[in-house]
């Protein structure tokens, strides 16, 4: 699930747009975000250049990414992150400027 708008009258749902279930033109769909719901699962993925990123459990791992902390709490992972990418930098400026 990701943030999603909908216009046009194409979508229905329930008890919006009066009693056909047609959205009025213009009306906004929101989704939840995945990336913020404290009760779901995440892992932690990494990239080649060192970079975390906060990813959630139910959704395939993207290409180029590996998983570094594997499936735990949302609070657990970016604790993880917190502990773990301490350099913000991305592996290859690192290289770069330390030798």
């Amino acid at each position: 699930m990701s943030k999603v708008r909908v216009y046009g009258r194409a979508c229905e749902a329930a008890g919006a747009g009066g009693s056909s279930g047609a959205l009025p033109i213009g009306m906004r769909i929101t989704m939840a975000n995945p990336f913020e719901d404290p009760d779901a699962s995440y892992r932690v993925l990494v990239n080649h250049e060192g970079q975390h990123s906060l990813w959630p459990a139910a959704q395939p791992v993207p290409d180029g990414w590996t998983v570094a902390h594997d499936t735990d709490s949302r609070a657990s992972c970016l604790e993880y992150i917190e502990e773990n990418w301490t350099d913000m930098r991305p592996k290859s400026l690192i290289e770069a400027q330390d030798g």
